[in-house]
Formats: C-alpha cells, structure tokens, sequence
C-alpha cells in the first residue's frame, strides 16, 4: 500500500502544513484573490483561451488561487497528493467493473467507458519498482537535490508476464526500499544507517 512516506520520499511532496482548502484571511490576500481571479476571466475572453489554453489539462481552476496567494506567502501546504490517488484508484476499479458488466449484458467486447483521472498515478508505479526488484528497470544516475523520482524518469517495464512475477516474488520483494542512505534536499537523513532499540519507557530512556 501506498503511504505519505511514498509521497515524501518519491515525489517530494509536502505532508506537513495547512490543508489545500485554506482560505484568504486577510484583507490584502483578498485584495490578491480578486486581481488573481479579474486575470483568469481575461486570459478566457482573449486569444489565449483558444491558443494557449487549448485543453482541459490547461485550464486554469479557480480554487487553486487561494493556495498560490499563501504559497507566495510562505505558507506550508500539505498537498493531498495520497487522498487523491487512492480516490482515482477507487474510480479506476469502480470503471473496470462497470465496463465488465457492461460487456457481459452487451455480448460486446468494444465497449468502453471512459474516466478521468488527476492524481500523480506514476506514484503507484514506482511504488511497485521499488518493491519488486525482478520488474525494476535499470534506474537512472540521480543529481543531488533530486527527488527519488528522478531514478524510474522515463523507464518503462519490459517484463511481458507480470503476473507470474508478482506471485513469485516472496524473497525478493523490498519491504523497505528506503532504509538505505536517503537524504532529502535539504541533507537531513530518513534513516540511521544501522539498526538501534529504542526504548519507550521512562520517558524513552
């Protein structure tokens, strides 16, 4: 299963913070909220709309204003980046099964239903390379300062049977892909480099 240490560690994405839905407070965020919001109408009466903002990837929505004006700010925003994944994978299982009933009750193996999705799904799969090493591709040489992303960039999976791989992998799948000497951007470590206990009573000593 996916989890916030994925997100952080893979994608470097925030977990910490004020939620997405954070409002403008004050009075001069407002003020910025209304400049933002004047200048989003304008770009879609102009030319831009029909040349710049050509499909629905570009469209500028406009509850993502409140979260620019506090990013400017210095706010920290924790991204729901894992609640959205795991609701388009929710849709995606909900559209397959639907797709399958509809195939059965058609006698008709074209049928397709179509589904939008706007989470980071690439997540997922990293996920499933860092874990089962006999699916990794060969990873990319990663640049300091890079997120762990950067070492799947542009790889694709090769293997042709990926089930038997998946029922097969026991020893050789990665319960902690991460215990390893991570750093984040910053150089702070994730983990120690060696195992420790710890004890966690009379106050931890």
């Amino acid at each position: 299963m996916i989890t916030l240490e994925d997100v952080m560690i893979l994608g470097g994405y925030s977990v910490l913070g004020s939620p997405v839905f954070i409002p403008v407070e004050t009075e001069e965020m407002k003020e910025t909220w209304e400049k933002l919001n004047k200048a989003r109408k304008e770009i879609y009466r102009g030319t831009s709309k029909r040349f710049v903002l050509s499909s629905s990837f570009d469209v500028v929505v406009k509850s993502v204003s409140p979260i620019a004006i506090h990013l400017a700010r210095g706010t920290r925003i924790a991204l729901a980046v894992l609640a959205n994944i795991y609701r388009d994978l929710s849709w995606l299982k909900q559209t397959i099964v639907s797709s399958t009933q509809l195939e059965s009750s058609c006698n008709d193996e074209n049928v397709a239903l179509a589904i939008t999705l706007w989470s980071p799904l690439l997540l997922v799969q990293v996920w499933i390379w860092e874990r089962f090493l006999d699916l990794q591709p060969k990873p990319n040489l990663i640049e300091n300062g890079k997120p762990r992303l950067a070492l799947w960039h542009g790889k694709k999976c090769k293997v042709k049977d990926v089930r038997s791989v998946l029922d097969s992998a026991k020893e050789r799948f990665v319960w902690c892909p991460y215990v390893r000497k991570i750093t984040t951007c910053d150089g702070v470590k994730f983990y120690g480099d060696e195992a420790m206990w710890i004890s966690i009573s009379n106050g931890g000593a």
